[in-house]
């Protein structure tokens, strides 16, 4: 899903109209832009860490309305240090509930001919955490996806449309792109208006996603549950009960102290001349 998008940002029809160049710069400010993960995960369970790839780059994937897009190879270089000081991990990009996870390890890679953007992250112990946590590791562990998600800001230099899928290859080619690191057949194939993000400065979240998802390069590898979050959780439950308990012992004291008052102030009356 895409936040944010200012009117004055022309979309593929616009520049067609416009007569603008087969790619030109997304000139109209920064839309938060949300994609979202894949369909071949797996994993593990050990320590209460997530593993995983929440982008896949050189790789087109629908954004909506008929449109493709391609994260390039080195897009994340200047966001990477920002998130891991002020990142976080959500789940379903949920922004009002608290993260279920924080950030350990981020960095761009090539993996088996692929250029991805690879993570690591820890849950939080709180109860909505270790939900999300035991999902997917029960997902993972019997071989079912977990999507991953992106959320970023484009800035206006970070993106550009192409016109299809060779003219993006073509703009690659001309600035010193690796073609390797692109999944050509399938840009190649693309006949539509395709969005080129060559740029991502404010990397806001990456998410656990419920939900089928964007680019299908972007996956969860492994969802681990250790003892001390499972601990930590269970001690934050007893703690609950505790306070419960006290609360309504307490309730019952002031209730019962009413009770005594009425009951002495009645007596008192009677006995009154």
């Amino acid at each position: 899903m895409i936040y944010g998008l200012r009117s004055r940002i022309p979309n593929r029809a616009q520049a067609r109209d416009l007569g603008l160049p087969i790619a030109y710069r997304n000139a109209g400010g920064a839309p938060a832009l949300v994609r979202a993960a894949n369909e071949d995960g797996g994993g593990t369970a050990d320590d209460n860490k997530l593993y995983g790839v929440p982008c896949r780059m050189g790789y087109p994937y629908e954004i909506g309305w008929g449109d493709m897009e391609v994260v390039f190879p080195g897009a994340f270089t200047e966001a990477i240090p920002q998130f891991m000081a002020k990142g976080t991990i959500l789940r379903d990009h949920t922004w009002r509930e608290l993260p279920i996870a924080y950030p350990t390890l981020m960095e761009e890679r090539v993996q088996d001919g692929k250029s991805i953007l690879y993570a690591e992250a820890t849950y939080h112990v709180h109860p909505a955490a270790q939900a999300a946590r035991t999902v997917a590791m029960d997902r993972t562990t019997n071989g079912l996806m977990v999507g991953l998600s992106i959320g970023f800001f484009l800035e206006d230099d970070g993106a550009m449309w192409f016109k299809d899928g060779p003219a993006l290859l073509a703009f690659a080619k001309s600035n010193g792109y690796d073609l390797g690191l692109f999944d050509q057949k399938k840009i190649n194939s693309t006949d539509s208006w395709i969005l080129g993000v060559t740029k991502i400065r404010n990397l806001a979240e990456y998410s656990q996603c419920s939900v089928l998802q964007a680019n299908d390069e972007a996956y969860a590898t492994e969802a681990r549950a250790g003892e001390n979050p499972t601990d930590d959780v269970e001690r934050q439950r007893s703690d609950d009960a505790e306070a419960k308990r006290l609360r309504d012992e307490a309730e019952a004291t002031k209730l019962r102290d009413a009770r005594l008052r009425e009951i002495t102030l009645k007596a008192t009356m009677a006995l009154a001349p």
